[in-house]
């Protein structure tokens, strides 16, 4: 992580080039794409979930949390790497990405004279750490370098391997967790409050108030 992507990175030409890159592959151009997957991985959980309940005869217990993670994960693959993953491999990522925050919270929260006297947490974190940076690794390789626009400027613009590794691993964070994590808390919000609800339900034709309470769940960062 240190000196390779945005998070840990001091050398100030460097991470001005690698911020430049992440906004310009998540400006206004790919937004539509966006809605678009959003839009149909949203159907595809709804549609799951009423399959569930027919299918077990039984009003089944909702994770919100890991629902709105498969839909930022699948809004982040495919606008920022130009991928789609099954179920089970995004499953498997998103897995990942919550170990992977659990070792960062442990690494950072806590003095490094600290780490010793937890032995197995420690060696699960590393292990958390290894196995996620893995698999972006694997991810990496499989790419299209021309598969939008992100990958391919991250190509372009001379980076090592192992910087671009480090971009993608913190695009599929920030896209993943951070955004999911994000509504999460807005939904929640909005359990709390039945006349902001009603009036979502009200003005679903009209996409004003909606983006303003989309644009509020912004000021909800978990980091």
């Amino acid at each position: 992580m240190y000196q390779k992507g945005i998070i840990w990175n001091n050398d100030v030409p460097k991470w001005t080039l690698q911020r430049r890159i992440f906004q310009s592959g998540l400006g206004s151009n790919v937004r539509e794409k966006a809605f678009e997957v959003a839009t149909e991985k949203t159907r595809q959980e709804i549609n799951r979930i009423k399959a569930t309940a027919r299918d077990n005869n039984t009003v089944p217990t909702i994770d919100l949390l890991n629902i709105l993670r498969h839909s930022t994960l699948a809004v982040t693959l495919d606008v920022a790497l130009g991928i789609q993953l099954d179920l089970e491999r995004s499953q498997h990522l998103i897995d990942s990405i919550v170990e992977y925050f659990k070792a960062w919270e442990f690494f950072l929260m806590k003095p490094r004279f600290i780490w010793s006297l937890f032995p197995l947490r420690l060696y699960h974190h590393k292990k958390s750490i290894s196995r996620l940076q893995e698999l972006i690794r694997n991810l990496v390789s499989t790419l299209n370098k021309q598969s939008a626009p992100f990958i391919s400027q991250l190509h372009e613009n001379g980076l090592t391997i192992d910087e671009i590794n480090q971009c993608v691993l913190e695009m599929v964070l920030a896209g993943t967790d951070t955004s999911s994590v994000s509504l999460y808390y807005t939904f929640i919000l909005l359990t709390e409050n039945e006349e902001i609800q009603n009036q979502l339900l009200d003005d679903s034709r009209d996409d004003s108030f909606l983006e303003s309470v989309l644009r509020e769940s912004m000021r909800i960062m978990p980091v």
